[in-house]
């Protein structure tokens, strides 16, 4: 099982939209971008080596440490609602999390406390260390994604 998934999708004109990969280091998309996501893409569509790379983009995301998006009210404050955390996870997670926000807004707080009881933890290594703990765990996974 990978760690970090590529994800892809057609567009409304039949084009591929392929995407993958992230930094825990917050740097900027590597200048090679358009060749690392090449060579993302032809792993799983190897027939598309002749397929030009119109276009190309890097940002940030938020990544929590649990994968799971992270829902409540700003510091115990019943009228400011928030939804962070998606880890990558697309148009479907921030779907949802919009209508679990909607329903907290209007006084339907179901769907909200269920995501509220999900734990979330910091990553490790403090204020110090948490760098370069982080980018050790993910030069780990990163690993185990090749083999």
């Amino acid at each position: 099982m990978r760690f970090i998934l590529d994800y892809y999708r057609l567009s409304a004109d039949n084009r591929l939209i392929f995407g993958g990969g992230c930094s825990y280091t917050g740097q900027d998309s590597p200048p090679n971008l358009i060749q690392v996501m090449r060579d993302k893409m032809l792993k799983v569509f190897p027939h598309l080596s002749e397929t030009k790379i119109e276009f190309s983009w890097g940002g940030l995301s938020d990544i929590l440490m649990n994968r799971m998006a992270d829902f409540g009210y700003a510091d115990d404050c019943k009228r400011v609602l928030y939804a962070q955390g998606f880890s990558v996870s697309g148009i479907v997670a921030t779907t949802a999390a919009a209508k679990v926000i909607a329903e907290a807004a209007i006084g339907d707080r179901a769907n909200l406390a269920m995501f509220q009881r999900i734990q979330h933890t910091s990553f490790p290594g403090g204020k110090w260390l948490r760098g370069p703990v982080t980018v050790a765990g993910m030069l780990y996974h990163r690993m185990l994604d090749l083999v």
